[in-house]
């Protein structure tokens, strides 16, 4: 139902050194090793990755070294083509240009703003042309502009809102409260899925440091450092 396999297939269709990195929620997860195997039968197995969650103040962080993100969420259902998912601007406050499905109101956002490309939904080859059409350029997208206006438009809603309704205090942390949001959101969840240009080995092991990749200063995660070294253990080693 969340068109994860529609970019998995959709792999085939990019250039090769274009890899798609599944944050999955958990890790491991149930459905990980079908996927797989789909990837397989597509001949794309090594170019499929799945990484394990973050913190929320970890996150932009994590997300920023890669050079796109995905979301494939079908179009054509009343719920999805309403649906905005904060993912979306949780990628654009990461600097990342976006890739999204036809669903009616994402779609609208994305292109209105000029923040990234849309394909037709469950259609592997048009995901694939369209990701290849951000990653040939990312910065050719108004990213920061659009996130600096929803970051001011967040800013003024949540004073307005506070004026109104004064915070309540949980006796919850930060972590588990985010944790709790996304057990409430199904039993299968891939939070997020990108896609992002290779090193020269093709491999994620192959990634320079991030310092040297020039695009955004402080790229993070799996996807902008060496997994071989730093990146390894710490996506290992996240509690959910």
């Amino acid at each position: 139902a969340r068109g994860i396999e529609t970019i998995i297939t959709g792999i085939a269709h990019l250039p090769a050194e274009a890899h798609l990195v599944v944050v999955s929620v958990p890790l491991p997860h149930p459905m990980i090793p079908k996927l797989e195997a789909l990837a397989a039968e597509h001949g794309v197995a090594d170019r499929l990755h799945f990484v394990g969650p973050v913190g929320q103040n970890e996150l932009l962080h994590y997300l920023s070294g890669a050079d796109a993100a995905v979301h494939p969420l079908p179009g054509g259902s009343p719920n999805h083509d309403a649906a905005m998912p904060n993912k979306l601007f949780e990628y654009l406050h990461a600097g990342l240009p976006l890739v999204v499905s036809d669903a009616k109101l994402m779609a609208e956002f994305v292109t209105g703003h000029g923040v990234g490309e849309v394909f037709t939904s469950e259609d592997p080859r048009s995901f694939g042309e369209q990701a290849a059409k951000v990653l040939a350029d990312p910065s050719r997208y108004a990213v920061a502009e659009v996130a600096a206006e929803v970051a001011v438009a967040v800013a003024a809603a949540a004073a307005a809102g506070a004026d109104r309704h004064p915070p309540t205090i949980s006796g919850e942390d930060d972590e588990s409260q985010d944790n709790t949001r996304r057990a409430d959101r199904g039993t299968v969840h891939f939070d997020h899925a990108h896609g992002w240009r290779c090193g020269a080995g093709g491999r994620p092991a192959d990634f320079p440091d991030p310092g040297s990749r020039g695009e955004r200063p402080g790229r993070g995660g799996p996807f902008g450092r060496s997994q071989g070294t730093e990146c390894a253990p710490r996506c290992q080693g996240r509690r959910n």
